[in-house]
């Protein structure tokens, strides 16, 4: 009786974990460094830039079309300079939607996001914007997990700042907290049993 109601509870957990992904918006949270472009990942404090990009529905892992997802809304700030899109608002993006792949991996049970593609934007990175105060920000191709964010001057962008960022999935998984009621309901199980068996 135990180990059925031991396989049952596993099986529900396991299948919770399957349907999260796609059941609901799922949101990341960006954090952006000023180490420079030759800097390696993870982006690291102090942090000069911060930002959220919500997803309508949670593709899980893999490469998507930004276009393809949905819809989606982002906002990022750098002191006071804000960049912002919708899918219905995007006219800061340069960057021909179809062109940015949204790069979502699983890393412990939480999904992380970058930016990549095939450019085609005013400053030649996978994800680029010009906010209507003619300053830029541009996620870089060339290595995933890099930005550049300035001013566009006339002799072309003046960069401000530069480095690595980091997007995680917030708030953790819908399914993580059951997951863990899940795992220490069993401990209680096995926790009985031994009990039982002594006394």
């Amino acid at each position: 009786m135990r180990n059925s109601l031991a396989r049952c509870v596993i099986g529900m957990l396991s299948l919770a974990l399957v349907s999260s992904a796609g059941a609901a918006p799922v949101t990341f949270t960006f954090d952006f460094d000023n180490r420079g472009i030759g800097a390696s990942a993870p982006a690291m404090p102090p942090f000069v830039g911060t930002g959220t990009v919500t997803l309508a529905t949670d593709p899980g892992a893999g490469t998507f079309a930004l276009n393809s997802l949905g819809g989606f809304s982002m906002s990022f700030v750098f002191g006071a300079d804000t960049f912002s899109a919708t899918t219905a608002s995007n006219s800061e993006i340069s960057t021909p939607l179809a062109n940015v792949e949204v790069v979502i991996t699983l890393v412990t049970g939480v999904e992380n996001l970058v930016f990549s593609g095939s450019d085609g934007g005013s400053f030649r990175g996978s994800l680029d914007f010009t906010n209507p105060s003619n300053e830029f920000l541009s996620f870089e191709p060339a290595a995933r997990v890099h930005y550049v964010e300035g001013i566009v001057g006339t002799g072309g962008p003046v960069a401000a700042n530069s480095g690595v960022y980091s997007a995680i999935q917030t708030p953790l998984p819908a399914a993580l907290p059951l997951f863990a009621t899940g795992l220490a309901g069993l401990g209680l199980l096995g926790w009985r049993r031994k009990r039982k068996a002594g006394g």
